[in-house]
């Protein structure tokens, strides 16, 4: 008969066994998943020997199963041996499924391919008959689950409800490696609970019996309370257990932190006795670190190899990235020239278009000049032929100015589009003479030649006398200024328009060999699916990177254990 020191260094190593097989299974699995995408690094057949190793840990995993009538407190007792609200009690029975408590780093509750964070939820979901599984998953950090390796806890639905309920909590037996009949008074030797009993003594090799002293225990005396007890114990033949637990009052004193109460609810005894069940023997202890050892070669291999492909695709692609840059600035170089010269060809217009105006406002000066010049020659005289005379060659000379100011603006318009790489040509509008006819009414040109004082008088009333003079001088003039302005601005839209697709088809053109370059050195480099490569590399490197440690440190602490 071992003391209390004795167990409680058993309990300490089975404990400390459960955390390192739980934490080498989870080693196992994490890196493998972030093995699975670089497979061709590793050596032929290594994935299969991560997942015999992990199924070879999974047969180790302890199954034991919470079983018992309807409203019994399984529970109520498994939410107690976890120490939290785990598994959805108070439900109708007829809706009810199985609830399995798994180890896992976080909280989560599955049901198929659905994930919930509430147990409240997955209550609500199961009370509407919502819930379309096989079994409810449990996944908790607690410490019970990784007892002796791992173990999983089995909350089965009640069983005499209806056949359903019973068939469900039959299935589970077959995979069991332990029991839980929970039982509650007056229920205690009733024909249903002893024909379970028997049922599962045929079944199991190992059976634990929990009286859950619930509140209808409360009105038994201690003598009947011990009587029941004795009765019970008897029942109970072979290797197997009876525990008085009250399951309510150990799950508060679990939430609490309260150790006395959680002793005085026989919870803790349980607990310990599951903790002997399932006990970490030395060979297993063993079996654990040479299978630490075996996954710490694995990892050190597959980091290393990882590794130096990480850094070659590193380096590789550096290089490519090298090519993509300077074909892109290249590129970029290329489209900027291009820019910059239809900035120059917009500047020579604009330039060019100051030019023209300025020649034809020097014209337009020389014509109005030319015709005051006119008028006051009239005045001396009265004479209009020589006026009319002097008006033509005024007219013409202008013309002849406005046409070469013109024809200048086009050639000018023209050698910028030549400069740019393009053609552009524009007609310079056809000579139009302004014309003052009629110079004036025959009644005026009559009163201008009757009278005293005749060149004063039409000098003075000059506007008067020759009314289409001076319509020449100011509409016409401003007049035929503002169509050759609006031709020459038409004319500088028109080629900024057509340098401007010119300049688009050449800005496409370039990126069109920028892109044709880009994928050729991306094909030839294999260089999308190295990137990718590269970025699965560099997230999970780090992943076995970090795994390889926690194995390293569970073959020391495996090593500990076997030799303490």
């Amino acid at each position: 008969m071992t003391n209390g020191a004795d167990r409680s260094n058993d309990d300490d190593a089975r404990r400390a066994y459960g955390v390192l097989a739980t934490g080498l299974q989870e080693s196992l699995g994490e890196a493998r998943g972030a093995l699975q995408d670089h497979v061709g690094l590793l050596p032929e057949g290594r994935l299969g020997e991560f997942d015999a190793l992990s199924e070879e840990f999974d047969r180790r995993r302890i199954r034991i199963a919470l079983y018992g009538e309807v409203k019994a407190g399984k529970s109520t007792l498994i939410n107690a041996l976890a120490g939290k609200e785990l598994s959805p009690s108070a439900f109708d029975p007829l809706t009810s499924l199985p609830v399995r408590l798994t180890y896992g780093p976080e909280t989560i509750w599955r049901v198929g391919e659905r994930t919930f964070n509430d147990v409240e939820e997955v209550a609500r979901l199961m009370r509407e008959g919502a819930l379309d599984a096989d079994e409810i998953v449990v996944e908790t950090p607690v410490d019970i689950l990784r007892l002796g390796g791992q173990v999983d806890l089995l909350d089965t639905p009640g069983v005499g409800s209806d056949d359903r309920a019973d068939r469900i909590s039959g299935d589970v037996l077959g995979s069991l490696d332990a029991v839980v009949l929970v039982v509650r008074y007056p229920a205690l030797f009733t024909k249903i609970t002893r024909t379970i009993m028997a049922g599962l003594e045929s079944d199991i090799g190992k059976l634990f019996v929990v009286w859950n002293l619930d509140a209808d225990c409360a009105e038994l005396s201690s003598e009947e309370r011990a009587r029941h007890s004795e009765r019970l114990r008897a029942d109970v033949a072979g290797a197997h257990e009876l525990h008085l637990v009250d399951a309510r009052e150990g799950l508060r004193a679990q939430l609490a932190g309260d150790a006395t109460a959680l002793s005085t609810s026989g919870l803790d005894a349980f607990i310990s006795a599951l903790g002997h069940f399932a006990s970490s023997e030395k060979r297993q202890v063993t079996a654990l670190r040479e299978a630490a050892k075996r996954a710490d070669r694995w990892f050190a291999d597959a980091e290393s190899a990882m590794v130096e492909r990480r850094d070659h695709l590193r380096i590789k692609l550096e290089e490519v990235r090298t090519r993509i840059t300077d074909v892109e600035s290249a590129s970029s170089a290329e489209q900027r020239a291009a820019r910059d010269q239809f900035d120059q060809f917009q500047s020579t217009l604009e330039s060019s278009e100051k030019d023209r105006d300025s020649g034809m406002a020097r014209c337009a000066a020389y014509l109005r000049r030319s015709l005051r010049a006119a008028r006051r020659g009239w005045a001396r005289n009265g004479d209009l032929d020589p006026l009319r005379s002097r008006i033509a060659a005024a007219a013409q000379s202008y013309e002849n100015g406005a046409q070469t100011v013109g024809r200048d603006f086009s050639m000018a318009i023209s050698r910028a589009a030549a400069e740019f790489g393009a053609e552009f040509g524009a007609e310079v509008p056809s000579e139009d003479l302004l014309s003052p006819e009629p110079i004036a009414p025959e009644d005026r040109v009559e009163i201008a030649g009757r009278g005293r004082a005749l060149w004063a008088r039409r000098l003075l009333w000059r506007r008067w006398y020759l009314p289409g003079l001076s319509a020449m001088e100011r509409a016409g003039v401003d007049g035929d200024l503002a169509a050759r302005a609006s031709w020459s601005a038409a004319i500088r839209k028109q080629a900024t328009e057509a340098m401007g697709q010119v300049l688009l088809e050449r800005i496409e053109s370039i990126e069109a060999r920028r892109d044709a370059e880009l994928a050729r050195i991306k094909s030839e480099t294999n260089y999308e699916a190295e990137v990718d490569e590269l970025a699965g590399l560099e997230e999970h490197v780090p992943v076995v990177t970090a795994r390889r440690a926690a194995v390293a440190t569970i073959n020391r602490e495996a090593w500990s254990l076997a030799t303490g």
